[in-house]
């Protein structure tokens, strides 16, 4: 093997690794951007999940509230108050 082929073998080489290096950039911004793009849908999720998280909060709060629980005991489940001399006292 003369010199202009071995300088021609390693500029071929050298190119070839150029050309494999390039690829692997690109390829690792398409798979950065892909992930991206995932990672932002599920921010979305969350975000959406806390919102509804917070209403359910809130709705609990509101029904677990005194007068909720005595609109429901009395429209729904026909309860009243007992007559005041059908009420014992028990004392100790």
């Amino acid at each position: 093997m003369n010199a202009l082929t071995k300088q021609l073998l390693s500029t071929l080489m050298l190119g070839g690794l150029v050309m494999g290096s390039a690829l692997a950039v690109v390829t690792n911004i398409d798979s950065r951007r892909e992930l991206f793009g995932k990672m932002q849908t599920q921010r979305e999720g969350r975000d959406l999940v806390d919102a509804q998280w917070r209403k359910l909060l809130l709705e609990r709060a509101a029904l677990s509230s005194q007068v909720s629980v005595d609109r429901v005991a009395l429209q729904r489940l026909k309860m009243k108050l007992p007559e005041p001399d059908s009420t014992v006292t028990v004392t100790f």
